[in-house]
């Protein structure tokens, strides 16, 4: 009987004191955690922002090199694109697009530009870095551990004391 009564200690001890060691250092470490996933969601924006410069780098090349092999398409974007009119009788003439559809189109590329910064931060950690929550967590963690030494850190079994 003996033994599995300390068996049971043991395992409480174990229990709330790894419990109170756990909400010590989640409250000691939560702002740390916090500026490590902000750091994270930056560096994934970062990367997603080299891949698309990237994409824009490669498709701006590929269209430099169809200029130089493809003047004459030039001519023809430059009527488009810019309202010219056309040097022979047999061009059609484009006008230029509308400056409110122009803004528009700018608007939707840019659009995209801008990524929300939707942080994956957990929200245990959000809330557990307010500073009620905060200390609240860290006395009760506190009380977790002194009530694991207290009550069961001595294990001393009544018959050795009253050998000695």
């Amino acid at each position: 009987m003996d033994k599995f009564r300390q068996l049971i200690q043991t395992v409480l001890f174990c229990s709330f004191f790894t419990i109170g060691i756990v909400a010590i250092t989640a409250t000691a470490l939560s702002q740390e955690a916090i500026e490590y996933y902000r750091n994270k969601n930056l560096l994934y924006q970062t990367k997603m922002q080299i891949v698309r410069l990237e994409e824009k780098y490669n498709k701006y090349t590929e269209q430099v090199e169809f200029a130089k092999s493809h003047p004459k398409a030039i001519e023809r974007l430059r009527t488009v694109q810019f309202g010219d009119a056309p040097k022979s009788d047999d061009q059609v003439y484009y006008p230029k697009a509308n400056s409110k559809i122009e803004t528009n189109i700018n608007e939707l590329k840019n659009q995209d530009a801008f990524v929300t910064n939707t942080s994956n931060i957990p929200t245990w950690l959000e809330r557990i870095n307010q500073p009620k929550p905060k200390m609240m967590i860290f006395i009760l963690g506190s009380l977790l551990v002194l009530i694991a030494f207290g009550l069961f850190g001595g294990i001393t079994d009544n018959r050795e004391l009253s050998n000695e």
